[in-house]
């Protein structure tokens, strides 16, 4: 309910602006005015969390190589070494395979690359236009 309070003074009537009252209604208690800071303030984490400049998973622009490293009998070459080199900037990435001949190269940016294996007791072998 709103009401117009004014008063007489010498120099005229003074207005004041309309005060409201709200019955059965009580002021929140500090629990719960604590409760509503919580809620706004994690409202206001999650939608700036929604504008994150950060890409997500499935935007990242990379690819990754597994494979397995065999000598001509089909047996694993552990400790082999693999190396990836980007042929258009000659950037190069490397691993080796694990106990059981297997390697996996994670990030590269996508290109065409030049593959090599080398391993004690073998010769290189080199894949071009990968």
């Amino acid at each position: 309910m709103a009401r117009l309070v004014s008063r007489n003074t010498e120099a005229g009537t003074v207005k004041r602006a309309p005060t409201f009252s709200l019955r059965g209604v009580s002021e929140p208690s500090s629990e719960e005015a604590r409760w509503v800071k919580w809620l706004i303030g994690m409202a206001v984490v999650l939608l700036l969390a929604g504008f994150s400049p950060s890409p997500a998973r499935g935007q990242v622009y990379s690819a990754s190589m597994t494979g397995r490293v065999t000598d001509p009998s089909g047996a694993v070459v552990p400790d082999a070494k693999v190396t990836a080199t980007n042929t258009a900037n000659g950037f190069t990435y490397s691993t080796t395979t694990n106990a059981v001949g297997r390697y996996t190269m994670e990030d590269l940016p996508p290109g065409t690359y030049k593959f090599s294996v080398a391993a004690t007791g073998f010769h290189t072998s080199v894949r071009n236009e990968i």
